[in-house]
């Protein structure tokens, strides 16, 4: 993995100091009373839980999404307020953002001053998404998804098994919805910290990301202790 330095420190706001998150909260009583510091883990696209292995644990007080079944989903904002109401989602916690996930997490924050914003294998805009994905696009309307996710249910690869068990309607819509995002908004508060993978052929025009790990589009899950100690330690920008 290779680290971008030096430069200006930019540390990570992961919520882990409740004296300074509350200064409101002169006492011990009064820190003790708040609620305890929360990193919600958002999966990609046709992905669940499973995305992030038990490493991930290790950042305070993970809450694995799992993102919606059923409903009429066409939007990355109505996939955003569905989170913030029925994760209870405030601004204290932070959001950890894999592909679509990163999306999510950009849209929660235009809405709620969050803690902290890490895109793993994301953007802040659809621009960042592959060219070739973005002209193909179209097809996803017509493509046989549960025939696809029927062939591939035996499968020994996780990013299968995991789409396999996806609700079909969601990924359609959300593979369209990204196309139509509108992205990070420049007057956001939280400012997004990017890790990102070297070989990332899905999301390839990601600028002058933080972190870059010596991986592909999946590096969530196949170099999870990675992203988690570049979590934890802060990064650093050029």
């Amino acid at each position: 993995m290779s680290r971008r330095h030096p430069g200006p420190a930019r540390t990570l706001a992961v919520p882990i100091g409740a004296l300074n998150r509350f200064p409101r909260c002169r006492t011990v009583a009064g820190v003790l009373a708040m609620p305890p510091p929360r990193t919600f883990l958002l999966p990609g696209t046709g992905a669940d839980g499973r995305m992030f292995p038990d490493v991930w644990s290790a950042l305070p007080g993970v809450v694995r999404v799992e993102w919606p079944r059923g409903g009429t989903w066409r939007t990355i904002p109505q996939v955003a307020d569905h989170l913030i109401r029925e994760q209870g989602i405030t601004a204290e916690d932070t959001l950890v953002g894999v592909s679509l996930g990163g999306m999510v997490a950009c849209e929660i924050a235009n809405r709620i001053p969050v803690a902290g914003l890490v895109l793993v294998g994301s953007c802040t805009s659809p621009a960042a998404v592959s060219p070739v994905l973005r002209a193909i696009r179209p097809l996803i309307r017509v493509v046989p998804l549960r025939l696809a996710q029927a062939l591939v249910r035996d499968s020994r690869r996780l990013e299968f098994r995991m789409f396999a068990d996806a609700d079909h309607r969601f990924v359609r819509a959300m593979c369209l919805a990204i196309f139509r995002w509108e992205g990070l908004r420049p007057e956001t508060s939280v400012r997004p910290v990017t890790i990102h993978g070297r070989r990332d052929r899905v999301i390839p025009r990601v600028r002058d990301p933080d972190v870059v790990i010596d991986g592909g589009h999946m590096i969530a899950a196949t170099h999870p202790r990675e992203c988690t100690d570049a979590i934890l330690r802060g990064s650093r920008r050029r």
